[in-house]
């Protein structure tokens, strides 16, 4: 990798770290509108969840942000037939209930509740025999041309969910944790990725079984474009690919800004964040020229489909404990995948 001038030594970097916050790496790249509604009312929850007004009622509070046609703040970048919001990576009704939140300071209220990603990004493969070979968060894959959430396939959103609110749950009750609530917002990503957005290497899997369907397929991402055709499918997936690998490296840095969670970061990532002074957009740009002729020892991670381990039963905390007494890494993230060669015209800014 091509020297940038930044030190290289973990010891140098870690401390000279900018600090980062979930909250200021989720909201990085979103449009403007959305990026404003999101400040505006995690300011708001943020302020009912400190100690000194967490028991304010506020079950019904909207903490959803509104769609906006608008999808990022990248320069070209193209508007969709369905716009986008945000979703939760802390799902809405234990971010409703103030018991869950005693004890939370203001800046880590900030982090639990704007842990989020644009829905349009969230997008999966479904289980094999499917009748719908993707589906996605609202409103991502849609069947129609329309605004709104007619025509969307959510097929296994349900489930999915579930499954992350219970890693996200787990984390929540473990009071051993020093910075238990830094925890819940990155476990909430950290069970995003695993659960509600599917690698690349995976949708290739069904391409043609998207080309068979009978009816068109869109996607948030690429407009009007059906998605059974190649061309279209392809681009889709560079879509979702892009969205997916900035969540693993953003997420990865925060764990690496805290030498407790540094050991659950990947070799490969881990090496390129040191080496861009733990700036995981520099860091991208950086794996994005290189990824192709990686310095030996750093490999790219081609698992057909998600590898990291089951995230409900053990607490993040409780993974990097193990990670330090086992001299194992417990698999909280998995290693960086390839990224387009281009960044895509929707993509976060």
């Amino acid at each position: 990798m091509k020297k940038t001038g930044k030190p290289s030594s973990l010891k140098l970097v870690i401390k000279g770290i900018k600090l980062q916050r979930m909250a200021n790496l989720a909201e990085t790249g979103l449009a403007p509108g959305v990026s404003k509604e999101l400040v505006r009312k995690r300011v708001d929850w943020a302020k009912r969840m400190t100690a000194a007004a967490k028991k304010t009622a506020m079950a019904a509070r909207a903490i959803r942000v509104k769609a906006d046609k608008t999808l990022t703040s990248k320069a070209g970048a193209k508007q969709s037939f369905v716009g986008t919001g945000l979703d939760e990576h802390v799902p809405t009704r234990m971010l409703r209930d103030p018991t869950h939140w005693g004890g939370i300071t203001k800046s880590e209220a900030e982090d639990v509740f704007s842990s989020r990603s644009r829905t349009a990004d969230l997008a999966w493969v479904n289980a094999h025999g499917s009748s719908e070979p993707v589906g996605g968060h609202t409103p991502a894959i849609k069947s129609k041309l329309v605004g709104g959430t007619l025509g969307a396939i959510t097929t296994e959103h349900g489930t999915r969910d579930t499954t992350r609110e219970k890693a996200v749950e787990t984390t929540l009750k473990d009071h051993a944790s020093p910075s238990r609530f830094k925890d819940v917002a990155i476990m909430g990503s950290l069970a995003t990725i695993k659960h509600m957005v599917s690698p690349s290497t995976e949708f290739h899997t069904v391409k043609g079984d998207v080309a068979a369907l009978s009816t068109p397929r869109h996607s948030a991402l690429t407009g009007n474009a059906d998605l059974r055709q190649a061309p279209h499918f392809d681009n889709f997936v560079d879509h979702i690919q892009e969205g997916r690998e900035r969540l693993k490296w953003e997420t990865g840095a925060q764990m690496m800004s805290d030498s407790r969670l540094q050991h659950l970061v990947p070799p490969t990532m881990k090496a390129v964040l040191q080496h861009t002074g733990n700036e995981p957009l520099q860091a991208m740009d950086v794996f994005r020229t290189h990824q192709g002729n990686l310095p030996s020892g750093h490999t790219v991670n081609t698992h057909t489909r998600t590898d990291t381990e089951d995230l409900t039963t053990r607490s993040l905390h409780d993974m990097a404990s193990t990670t330090v007494t086992t001299g194992t890494r417990r698999r909280a993230l998995s290693d960086a995948r390839m990224l387009p060669p281009v960044k895509p015209t929707n993509a976060r800014g």
